[in-house]
């Protein structure tokens, strides 16, 4: 049977760094926000000094997170 890929969007309560990588271990890419006590990579942690409109971002061939600054910060992570 062929692989049947997949793309879930999630909300910032359900999307961390270990559970994309883990579902796209299963043929399921994912995208999404993240909260920050939810699991983000190291790379986007703690942005420092960004100003509003500032972004940062940090990749590894397979994931892309990033982060930027509106009235707050914004963190997205796409697999």
């Amino acid at each position: 049977m062929p692989s049947l890929w997949h793309i879930q969007y999630m909300g910032n309560s359900h999307n961390s760094d270990a559970l994309s990588g883990f579902l796209l271990n299963n043929e399921v890419h994912t995208s999404g926000t993240l909260w920050s006590n939810r699991g983000e990579p190291v790379g986007i942690k703690n942005p420092n000094r960004m100003s509003t409109g500032g972004v940062a971002t940090k990749g590894n061939g397979k994931m892309l997170a990033f982060v930027w600054k509106d009235k707050r910060m914004v963190k997205v992570i796409s697999i």
